[in-house]
């Protein structure tokens, strides 16, 4: 099978490939609330401690781990420490697993990559 010929313009070939945006964020529906985990590095120092680091973290999620999954979802939305973890964890077991286990997946690589990371936009 072929592949058609890429034909680039000047104007394509001098722009430089964009990373996601450190504001980009992962939407879900959290027990029926639209929510949006937005990584920092806060939550990427936070994460990896509850997990002993990020691959851990990436393989509870994998396994729809409930409780991992309510860890993640709470460090995304910036949500403190403490007696208000269980309420998230309640939330994600009352929301569409598979949904939230692609928003934790998102979030979670996407800290992998560096949650600092911009991209350069012209002005």
């Amino acid at each position: 099978m072929s592949q058609p010929n890429a034909v680039q313009t000047a104007e394509a070939a001098s722009e430089k490939p964009s990373a996601p945006a450190a504001s980009e964020s992962f939407a879900l529906t959290l027990a029926g609330e639209a929510v949006a985990l937005k990584p920092t590095a806060d939550g990427l120092i936070r994460m990896s401690r509850a997990f002993g680091g990020l691959l851990p973290a990436i393989d509870r999620v994998k396994a729809v781990d409930l409780d991992a999954l309510g860890i993640v979802v709470h460090i995304g939305l910036g949500r403190p420490d403490g007696n208000t973890l269980q309420k998230t964890i309640t939330a994600v077991a009352k929301s569409d697993l598979a949904e939230v286990t692609g928003a934790c997946l998102g979030y979670v690589t996407r800290c992998l990559n560096g949650p600092a990371k911009t991209h350069e936009t012209a002005t």
